[in-house]
Formats: C-alpha cells, structure tokens, sequence
C-alpha cells in the first residue's frame, strides 16, 4: 500500500490515438484527467447499473480494453512511479517541515495528497521541481537516514514524475 503517480501522455491531444470501440470524436478527458467515453458516462448517468450493463457491458469493456494500449505507450501514461509506501510518503512531508515547510518549500509541502486519489496541477510543475532540486540537496548533506545508496529515491521519483507533467502539460495523477 501507498502511493503511485502517473501522467498522461499527450498523444490524445496531438491526434496519436489508434481507431477503438467508440469514435475518437466520443473521447474526451475527464475531471481526473483519464481518457473516457462520452456515450459511455452519459448512458451511466441515465441508466441504472443492471441497465447500463445490460445495454453497455461489451462497449465498457472494449473500451477499457482499447486504453490499454490506444497509442504507443502503455496505458496511455507518459511515466508511472510508485512514490513510496505510506511511511516513506510521511518521512518526505516531516523532512520537508524539517527544512522550514510551507515558508522555504510552500509547493513541496503541498505536493503530496493525504490519501490516493487527487492531481497535482502541471503549470505548477516547473517551479516544484525548482523547490525539490534544492530540497534533494539538503537531504543528500543533512538526512543520511533517508539516503539508499547515496539517493533520495522518493526525490527521484517525484521528479520524474513533475518533469514529465512540465514536459506534457498534463497532471500528475495520484492512486
């Protein structure tokens, strides 16, 4: 248990979406930021769960099938990392707040969610990794309890993470 990131490629948005179950003009990006079916969300809404499955399971289930492997990178995620474990998800906000918190690293400190589920906004992403690059630093010189072999690697992860939602604009998704 603990917690995962992932962020999306952009191959919907620059037309790289392979032909699936429903028309690419049904696709859109949901609230959460994943692929989905407008024919699909609007028959749910409308529909009770015994008619909808009755009506829909085969689609939901091509489609499901479909994002799996709609373009050229698998489950359509430009990066997925496993942050950490719950424990090492904790040790990082108590290191952040050992360094000065909200005043020195207002963004770290809000970086992270308190549970899975949430998005961490991409136009935030650059100036994050600016507070992390120098967070790392201070963790390498000052907390040789959290390095592995001369690493951080829940800075590592997060960076990877916030470089790829700077690099595609899309957020970072927690689960």
């Amino acid at each position: 248990m603990g917690l995962d990131g992932t962020v999306r490629c952009r191959c919907f948005e620059e037309g790289g979406l392979r032909p699936g179950p429903v028309p690419l003009e049904d696709v859109y990006v949901d609230e959460e930021g994943y692929l989905a079916s407008r024919t699909l969300d609007e028959a749910r809404e409308r529909l009770t769960r015994r008619q909808f499955d009755a009506r829909y399971a085969d689609l939901e289930r091509a489609f499901n099938d479909w994002l799996r492997s709609c373009c050229e990178h698998e489950d359509g995620e430009l990066c997925t990392e496993h942050v950490g474990n719950w424990s090492g998800c904790a040790e990082f906000r108590e290191l952040v707040k050992r360094v000065g918190g909200e005043k020195n690293y207002p963004l770290l400190s809000a970086l992270l969610p308190d549970g899975n589920g949430g998005t961490y906004p991409a136009e935030k992403a650059a100036a994050t990794l600016a507070e992390l690059d120098r967070f790392a630093k201070w963790v390498v010189a000052n907390a040789p309890q959290a390095i592995h072999e001369g690493r951080y690697g829940t800075t590592e992860r997060l960076h990877h993470l916030l470089e790829a939602s700077h690099a595609s604009g899309n957020p970072i998704r927690w689960c």
